[in-house]
């Protein structure tokens, strides 16, 4: 599977930490620091309110949810607030969230994406928006049919589980979520205000 840049730069960089391996966690550092600038700099929407899906567009996608999830920006900082309430407008329906708006080639209506879903759960926990984040992730979650298992995508409305079935990518989405917000939650009931980050590192706030 592909990863982005920031992906693979985040990667080493806490693989070299984990092993203590100086020279490759810095190099890993400056290299999402170049990263992180050239988002800033080209992938921000001309009002600079929210970023884009695309360099030198507009269009909503929601792969943007993994800017705070992968610890390239903080979850609770301004752009991302924006973003995540922008992304809600124009890609959601209820909980769900549909991944982009755009001629993908494949045809047909496309319903809320589940991994997408628990994207969103994930960084409504990062920006500290935790009944909103339990409540997405409740709705993908009971979407499940009797033996638990999820589809790439749900109808908003009828809830029918629509696309590839069993889907993997949406289990692991589960899992990851579930864990975020049970960080979330176990930081807020120990008085805690650190974000509930599990392995990304916390990124630099926004000049």
């Amino acid at each position: 599977m592909n990863k982005s840049p920031w992906t693979l730069a985040a990667i080493r960089t806490a693989s070299g930490r984990q092993r203590g391996e100086t020279a490759l966690e810095q190099s890993s550092a400056s290299l999402a620091d170049v990263i992180r600038a050239d988002i800033l700099r080209n992938g921000v929407d001309p009002a600079r309110k929210h970023f884009v899906g695309v360099y030198g567009g507009n269009e909503p996608d929601a792969a943007l949810l993994q800017l705070p999830i992968v610890g390239c920006f903080r979850g609770t900082d301004p752009f991302i607030l924006r973003t995540l309430d922008w992304l809600r407008a124009e890609l959601g329906a209820g909980p769900f969230l549909r991944r982009y708006r755009m001629d993908d080639g494949v045809g047909g209506p496309e319903g809320g994406f589940i991994l997408c879903g628990f994207w969103l759960a994930e960084a409504l926990a990062l920006a500290n928006r935790i009944q909103e984040a339990e409540d997405v992730f409740v709705a993908h979650a009971e979407a499940s049919n009797h033996l638990g298992l999820l589809a790439e995508e749900i109808h908003p409305l009828t809830r029918e589980q629509l696309g590839n079935f069993p889907q993997a990518f949406s289990h692991l989405g589960l899992i990851s979520a579930a864990a975020r917000i049970d960080r979330a939650l176990r930081l807020r009931d120990e008085g805690q205000s650190e974000p509930p980050h599990l392995l990304e590192p916390e990124p630099p706030s926004i000049e």
